[in-house]
């Protein structure tokens, strides 16, 4: 992930010798700049609990798991890893794990993680250059909508759209969400596996057929649910999270072009 994926601009440089550190990955008032605490990069939470492997006082180098992630962030709100045990080139990144057993229970987990490391899930909170400067990447509390890998289990998290399963009846539907403030009503399916489409022009519908991106429709995906009557399981993916505002325009014969927005 980068900044420029979420409207972030790019942070100056700071050394980490100057000894302040961030707050809630907010930047501090210091001469406009954001630090790290020098010795031990220092990162403070915001309101979600949040775990990290390693010590109850230092994380450990490199990705954590769903099982190797035992610390959770303390009161204080901080997780540090000592300098001199890692590589002089990390990522800070926020990601969620989930036990493949039980994938509702997700965790939010801390890591620093080399280059190549990093995950396209991964939201990155800052990079750490030659083990002195940091260079802030996320400015902001995260907010979270959708269930565990991918898979939404009854009313776990609700958001827009979400695909939800019951499988005690073997049902699904998919929940009320908005198109430029226009609800698209809730749609019921007894069985089987579908996928799920959401048009956005002229007016909102949900359904389980694609439409395309035409001069009079504009479908965009929801999610897919693949069913297991034998073994009584229904899988889903979830691939819209957010109600939508959506531009369209079109100029004299040219074909017609749709944007859409997350709101």
């Amino acid at each position: 992930m980068s900044s420029s994926l979420y409207g972030q601009n790019s942070q100056k440089s700071w050394d980490a010798t100057q000894g302040k550190y961030t707050g809630k990955g907010l930047p501090n008032t210091r001469q406009g700049k954001v630090e790290l605490k020098y010795h031990n990069y220092d990162v403070k939470t915001g309101s979600a609990k949040i775990y990290y492997k390693g010590s109850s006082t230092t994380a450990s180098q490199g990705r954590s798991t769903h099982s190797s992630a035992n610390q959770s962030v303390g009161e204080n709100g901080y997780v540090k890893w000592a300098r001199s045990s890692g590589p002089l080139h990390n990522y800070i990144v926020l990601h969620r794990e989930v036990d493949t057993e039980t994938p509702e229970t997700g965790k939010w987990c801390i890591s620093a993680v080399e280059s190549a490391a990093v995950l396209e899930s991964d939201i990155v909170i800052a990079y750490i250059n030659n083990g002195t400067t940091v260079r802030q990447v996320w400015k902001s509390d995260v907010s979270y909508s959708g269930g565990g890998g991918g898979t939404v289990v009854l009313d776990a998290q609700p958001h827009p759209f979400q695909i939800v399963k019951d499988e005690a009846n073997m049902q699904i539907y998919v929940r009320e969400g908005t198109v430029n403030n226009v609800p698209a009503s809730t749609a019921w399916a007894a069985s089987g596996s579908q996928h799920y489409w959401l048009r956005t022009y002229p007016s909102p519908i949900i359904g389980t057929s694609d439409g395309g991106k035409n001069e009079t429709e504009c479908w965009v995906s929801i999610g897919r649910v693949i069913t297991d009557t034998e073994n009584g399981k229904i899988d889903v993916v979830q691939h819209l999270k957010h109600s939508l505002w959506m531009e369209r325009f079109k100029c004299g014969s040219n074909s017609a072009k749709y944007w859409h927005s997350a709101i």
